[in-house]
């Protein structure tokens, strides 16, 4: 603030001059709001609005220069200054000049960086001064105030005059307090002391809260109660809410300045006493007292819950004297274990206060012991004992469960015989769990007085399944095979067992037997006349239960090779490679253009080999095979008709009334195939299991030579022709 002098004595003497002879004062004007200069100093500031802080800083005043407010060389002088009002609401700016040429003054007033500056006109007093006014309010800041001053002359052209400045001071708060903290009542006091305000406060507001989101903040206004500023904070204005409040007190000044201070509360919330109990263990009793705003509750809730809140559930209390009671059925949960509950109190204005919560316990089933015994593997039986069942108000009912899969699929529930001393036991069959073997469960559950059933206590045991045994022997030189089966599981629940049995899978036949043995053993003797074939025959042994389900046993198998005595040519091959390369080395010549690479087998064991798995292929025995193609080429010295390079081992379309009518393959692989699917049609009427590569396959009437004594007077036209293969070739094969 600039320091007064003479012109400022001067200024006041006029102005009191003129209110001694009537002329109406500025101060007059703003209070009446008559052509005030406020009103002035608003069109002032529209006039100049857009002016930007750089023509401030860069500006010349032409033909002369100012030097301390006063105009050089010709005599004429601008001399800008500022006063502030005691109370810091109104600045005074005036321009003093001589210049009769200036037709019009204003200010330019900022402070800060100058993004907010205001313009504001001067109006020319009869003292020669240019005056106006500048409400503080219009910044609302503290700081130092810049304001430059700017005539206008009559030729129209603008000088900028020179600066003045003013200081407002900041409003002060010297301390927040917090006092008479009342716990039951939700009450404290905020005290404000040390206030200094030079511009008067239009209010002292204090704003208290308790969440980050300031969503339950309230805004009280402070009043003098003698020793200072002091705000009365009730917790009902902040939705009941105790512990931690911030306060911020914020003086509003009259000149749009602000000033805040902080602090912080704490009000404990009184400590309810929460009480359970139960008198006749059925229902239990929920006490509260010393609960907070007492006298202006309307009730007390209770929520209680067993498991999460899913179950939840809400009990009214109702007063006896200065507590509070809630009653809950044990019967509402059909549970027992631990409880939880939270106790809120209902206000009759407002909403729900929690006072506390807490926990109670319900005593659950339990048994001393359960135990399984006398686990009988082969018929599938038990027995379990439970010994000394307990459940809370009494033990009224037992009942098990007894299972062995995960989804309770074959679960069932049994009764219970009471053997007295707290002993009870019951006895289980597999047949109650659809035969299944495996780890069985038998959970125990007791119902206590209150109708609740729970699980008390659990055992396990094993039904290890009897590994059942089956088995297939031909008898009587391969004319008859006996079938038996033994170590069978739950034995007593057995009516019989089938067999099925078959070779190629079309010819299935079914025998049955329902004469068990004192071994528990169950046997069935049939005649290979029901077939009339010989070969790999496959047994599927199917368990007949009581019920009249059934059960697969393993899968068994047996060979026949002799039909009547007569060597089968169906089956599983009873050689080797090894014994064939033997063999083929002691006898043959393995031909040179096989050697060379053409065909596909450079080695007799190469030949051999694809032999053994092309007979694989198709069920047809390799021994058989291989010693008809040894006769019909001679061990592969192709002496007669068929070409070496024809790869056709068995006179595959050979007749001879017609040399050469012979068929062709292109590999050894391909003629072996031909000749063995050509065999499996004689032998069997099952369908091929490679693609046909044999031209003749289909010339054949299916199943007529199972045997190889059958092939004479079809493959050939001799009728010994199949019997040569078996006594002069088979026999020799076997021997190496």
């Amino acid at each position: 603030m600039r320091v007064f002098n003479k012109s400022i004595i001067i200024a006041v003497f006029i102005l009191a001059l003129s209110i001694v002879i009537g002329i109406p004062s500025y101060a007059e004007e703003i209070e009446n709001n008559d052509t005030s200069l406020n009103e002035k100093a608003e069109v002032a500031s529209h006039d100049i609005e857009g002016v930007e802080t750089a023509e401030i800083k860069t500006y010349e005043i032409e033909d002369s220069q100012v030097v301390n407010g006063s105009r050089m060389n010709s005599g004429l002088f601008y001399s800008p200054e500022a006063y502030l009002v005691p109370n810091q609401t109104t600045s005074l700016l005036t321009l003093l000049t001589n210049d009769p040429n200036v037709c019009n003054v204003y200010f330019r007033v900022w402070n800060g960086d100058g993004s907010n500056m205001r313009g504001y006109n001067a109006y020319f007093q009869p003292d020669g001064r240019f005056m106006a006014f500048v409400p503080i309010s219009d910044f609302g800041q503290v700081g130092t105030y810049n304001c430059l001053a700017t005539v206008q002359f009559y030729d129209g052209h603008e000088e900028n005059a020179g600066f003045a400045f003013f200081e407002v001071t900041q409003p002060s708060i010297g301390n927040v307090t917090v006092e008479n903290v009342n716990n039951c009542n939700g009450t404290f006091d905020v005290l404000l002391t040390g206030i200094n305000c030079p511009s008067s406060a239009t209010s002292i507001d204090v704003v208290a809260f308790t969440t980050q989101d300031l969503s339950d903040a309230h805004v009280y206004q402070a009043y003098w109660n003698g020793r200072g500023f002091v705000a009365n904070i009730n917790v009902g204005y902040h939705n009941y809410h105790y512990g931690a409040y911030g306060i911020c007190a914020t003086i509003n000044a009259v000149n749009g300045t602000k000033c805040s201070a902080s602090t912080c509360g704490w009000i404990d919330m009184p400590q309810t006493q929460l009480g359970t109990y139960t008198a006749d263990g059925r229902n239990y009793f929920l006490i509260s007292e010393n609960s907070p705003f007492n006298s202006t509750t309307a009730w007390v809730n209770y929520y209680v819950w067993n498991e999460g809140l899913s179950d939840l559930r809400l009990y009214r209390g109702f007063r006896d004297g200065n507590r509070w009671l809630g009653i809950m059925p044990i019967n509402d949960y059909q549970k027992t274990g631990t409880y939880s509950f939270v106790v809120k109190s209902q206000m009759i204005f407002g909403p729900e206060i929690e006072l506390g919560s807490g926990s109670f316990y319900v005593p659950g089933a339990s048994v001393g012991s359960v135990y399984a015994y006398d686990v009988d593997n082969r018929q599938g039986t038990f027995s379990v004992a439970i010994v000394n069942p307990q459940a809370f108000g009494g033990v009224t009912g037992i009942r098990t469960l007894v299972f062995t899969k995960p989804d309770w699929s074959d679960a069932c529930s049994y009764g219970y015989l009471d053997f007295g001393n707290g002993v009870y036991a019951f006895r289980g069959d597999i047949a109650n769990h659809k035969y299944d073997y495996g780890t069985y469960e038998a959970a125990v559950f007791v119902k206590n007085a209150v109708g609740i059933e729970e699980l008390a206590g659990v055992t396990f045991f094993t039904l290890n399944k009897p590994n059942a045994q089956s088995w297939g022997v031909p008898i009587n030189n391969q004319a008859d095979v006996v079938l038996a089966s033994w170590d069978l599981p739950y034995v007593n629940h057995i009516m019989g067992i089938q067999y099925y049995v078959w070779n190629s899978g079309n010819d299935m036949r079914c025998y049955t037997t329902v004469s068990r043995r004192n071994n528990n053993s169950y046997d069935y003797t049939f005649s290979m006349n029901d077939f009339g074939k010989a070969g790999t025959f496959y047994v599927l042994p199917r368990i007949v239960r009581d019920n009249w389900s059934t059960e697969d046993l393993p899968l068994i198998s047996f060979n026949i090779t002799n039909i009547n005595g007569n060597y089968g040519i169906m089956g599983s091959s009873g050689t080797n490679i090894d014994q064939m390369v033997r063999y083929f080395n002691k006898y043959g010549n393995y031909p040179e253009y096989y050697q060379w690479g053409y065909g596909g087998a450079p080695s007799v064991y190469d030949f051999c080999r694809i032999f053994y798995e092309e007979c694989a292929a198709e069920g047809v025995r390799a021994e058989v095979a291989f010693c008809q193609a040894m006769k019909e080429t001679g061990y592969l010295r192709f002496g007669g008709a068929v070409d070496v390079r024809a790869f056709n081992f068995a006179g595959i379309g050979a007749v001879d009334s017609s040399p050469g009518s012979y068929n062709w393959f292109p590999d050894i692989r391909t003629g072996i195939r031909a000749q063995v699917q050509h065999l499996k049609a004689y032998a069997s009427t099952d369908s091929l299991n490679n693609a046909c590569v044999d031209p003749r396959f289909n010339l054949v009437i299916r199943g007529v030579a199972p045997c190889v004594e059958d092939l004479g007077g079809r493959w050939a036209s001799g009728a010994n022709y199949g019997y040569s293969i078996r006594n002069e070739y088979m026999s020799k094969l076997f021997a190496s």
